[in-house]
């Protein structure tokens, strides 16, 4: 489990999480998608932290990456089938899609998913207010379910 801790530090300075499991680096520099080889085995460890997540009381939640418009036109299978599976596990919440997150190429500096300040500031006023909508909502549900 410990590839698929959460880096907030990595999210906070360049608006993704840089933790990702070997299995699915793989299929995705290779264009595989959910249907590589190791793709079975990252869909059972993510299930399995869900589940962790949800026995703990644990809201886990998947937003998509950063990229430019240019980038998820070239993927956007591969990235429309990552999501599938992402939204196939049970107890883990995929905030947003990836077109809630296309920002221009100006604001990325070394890659395709690594924001400047400028994006940043972007992205991370974007979660902010689709988190506050999640969490109250989320508080509501616990709150009707009383102390």
């Amino acid at each position: 489990m410990g590839r698929l801790r959460c880096s907030l530090r990595c999210d906070e300075q360049h608006g993704h999480s840089s933790r990702h499991g070997s299995e699915q680096r793989f299929a995705i520099e290779r264009g595989l998608g959910p249907r590589a080889p190791g793709w079975k085995g990252l869909h059972r460890k993510v299930e399995a932290f869900a589940s962790l997540c949800q026995k703990r009381g644990v809201l886990f939640v998947f937003t998509s990456p950063p990229q430019p418009r240019e980038y998820l036109e070239r993927h956007y299978a591969m990235v429309n089938g990552a999501m599938d599976f992402l939204r196939s596990i049970p107890g883990l919440l995929v905030l947003d899609a990836p077109e809630d997150h296309l920002y221009d190429l100006s604001l990325f500096y070394d890659t395709y998913h690594h924001l400047t300040k400028a994006g940043v500031d972007l992205r991370t006023a974007k979660l902010v207010q689709e988190l506050r909508m999640v969490l109250s909502r989320e508080s509501g549900k616990r709150d009707s379910k009383g102390p």
